[in-house]
């Protein structure tokens, strides 16, 4: 089962976080030789997404830890239109694919902006 966590990204802000894969026991899952693919929607029945989030395992130990990453940068998310969509990530290899993480990927509007 996938762990539920809300994506909040301040258009024109850089954003990243950082989560522990899990399987359904909390055991931490060993990133080791999979790949990462993630990506939001404005609606699930869309077959386009508004961003790609480029989810990547950390090198290292942190592969065997089960730590990912999602980095977006400022330039990355200035372009996005304040909405509430939804998102996942899911870990896959050949056939295999295991989602790791869902929820809401809600764009926030830029307040302070540059001269």
């Amino acid at each position: 089962m996938a762990t539920e966590y809300d994506l909040n990204i301040t258009k024109g802000s850089s954003f990243s976080v950082e989560v522990t894969a899990q399987d359904e026991d909390g055991n931490t899952l060993n990133l080791s030789g999979y790949s990462l693919r993630g990506y939001a929607k404005f609606r699930y029945s869309d077959t386009g997404n508004f961003l790609n989030l480029n989810p990547t395992g950390f090198l290292g130990d942190s592969h065997v830890s089960g730590k990912l990453g999602i980095n977006l940068d400022a330039t990355g998310t200035t372009g996005l239109n304040v909405t509430q969509g939804r998102y996942d990530v899911e870990l896959y290899s050949g056939n295999y694919v295991k989602k790791l993480l869902k929820g809401f990927a809600n764009v926030l509007p830029e307040i302070t902006t540059a001269d």
